[in-house]
C-alpha cells in the first residue's frame, strides 16, 4: 500500500497509496506507520465496481514494535479496475464498534500478526483479525474479535 523507505526498483509511481501515517521526508522507518501482515482478495463486477477490482486490508506493528503513529490498526484500500483507481486508506481500528466491551478493538495497540478475508462475503468486507497479545493484569487483552460486514458491530 505504501512504502515507509525507499525499495529498490520502485519509485513513488509504484506506490498505491501515499505513506500511511502521512508522515514523509524521513530516510529510514523510525516511528513511521509499519505493515506487519497483509491480504487481499478480489472483487466481482457489481454496480460499484463495474469492471471489479481488489480489496486490500493491511494490519500494523504496534507500539512494542516502535510503530507511533498507526499501533496495531487495521487500514483497507479497494481498487476500481474500471477507473484503475485505488480509494483512500480507511482505518477500520477507528471505525470498528465492539458491542460487549467497554474497548475498542485492539485497545492496547498490539501487532496484528493476520487478516483472514472471508470469501464467503462477495464484497471483501468481513475479515477476522489476529491480535499478537498476551492478557496481563494490566491489558485484559480479548481472545478473540471480528470485523462483520459494512460497518455493523462485532463482538469479542
Amino acid at each position: 500500500m505504501a512504502r515507509a523507505g525507499q525499495w529498490r526498483g520502485w519509485s513513488a509511481a509504484n506506490a498505491i497509496s501515499d505513506i500511511l501515517d502521512g508522515t514523509t521526508g524521513e530516510n529510514d522507518c523510525a516511528g513511521n506507520a509499519m505493515i506487519r501482515t497483509m491480504a487481499a482478495m478480489a472483487l466481482p463486477v457489481s454496480t460499484v465496481l463495474p469492471a471489479g477490482g481488489e480489496v486490500v486490508y493491511v494490519g500494523m506493528y504496534g507500539s512494542a514494535n516502535g510503530n507511533r503513529a498507526l499501533p496495531g490498526h487495521v487500514l483497507s484500500m479497494t481498487y476500481n479496475a474500471a477507473t484503475s483507481v485505488w480509494s483512500t486508506p480507511v482505518d477500520l481500528t477507528v471505525l470498528s464498534t465492539v458491542t460487549n466491551d467497554t474497548h475498542p478493538m485492539n485497545y492496547y495497540g498490539m501487532d496484528i500478526s493476520s487478516i483472514f478475508i472471508d470469501s464467503h462475503d462477495p464484497t471483501g468486507q468481513t475479515v477476522y483479525v489476529t491480535v499478537a497479545g498476551v492478557p496481563t493484569p494490566l491489558e485484559t487483552c480479548r481472545r478473540s474479535t471480528a470485523r462483520p460486514t459494512a460497518g455493523q458491530a462485532g463482538q469479542l
